[in-house]
């Protein structure tokens, strides 16, 4: 097992996350389209946390500390 855990109701909401910047990657390199999303994924991390903040949540992820 080695403690491996798979979620596949994160995957499909995933999936639908990044299908909305389909029209926007759709002609960019290899090179920028991987560029793109990590900046996306990590934009969409903060406003989470930040969401989570302002409810008073405390929620833990350590590259944003």
């Amino acid at each position: 097992d080695g403690g491996y855990y798979f979620n596949s109701s994160i995957t499909e909401q995933i999936n639908m996350w990044f299908s909305a910047f389909h029209n926007i990657c759709h002609e960019m390199t290899a090179v920028k389209y991987e560029f793109f999303l990590d900046e996306m994924i990590i934009q969409h991390n903060c406003i989470t946390l930040a969401t989570l903040h302002a409810q008073g949540k405390r929620p833990y992820h350590p590259c944003f500390t």
